[in-house]
Parts: structure tokens; C-alpha cells; sequence
């Protein structure tokens, strides 16, 4: 692992203290932004993919236009 150097103000430094670990407390709380990060661009992808495939069935279903 390489080390890192982060300045904290007394109330930080004070929470700090309190993790039994904290440098593995930061690597896990980095890799769980980066998992949302990456849950995020899924998401979006899942929903263009849906929104391709609704406008897929509409153009079948409704080939002059949509019933009202």
C-alpha cells in the first residue's frame, strides 16, 4: 500500500480517533463511492436501454401514433 497524508482539524482529528482503523475505514469508504459512482452510470445505461425499447414497442404497437 502506498501511504497518504491527510490534514484534519481538531473535530475531524477527534472522529478519527474513534475508528479502530482509520486508513481502513477511508479505503473502504473510497471503494463504496466508487461503487455508487459506478451503480450511478448503470442506472443511466439500464434506463437509455429502456427508453430505446419503449419507443421499439410504441413504433410496433401504435404504428400511426399514439391512441389517445
Amino acid at each position: 500500500m502506498r501511504p497518504i497524508n491527510v490534514t484534519l482539524d481538531s473535530i475531524t482529528w477527534e472522529l478519527a480517533k474513534q475508528k479502530p482503523n482509520f486508513s481502513d475505514w477511508v479505503r473502504n469508504q473510497l471503494r463504496s463511492e466508487r461503487t455508487k459512482n459506478e451503480v450511478k452510470e448503470a442506472i443511466a445505461e439500464l434506463e437509455k436501454q429502456s427508453d430505446y425499447w419503449y419507443q421499439k414497442y410504441m413504433a410496433l404497437a401504435y404504428p400511426e401514433g399514439e391512441e389517445e
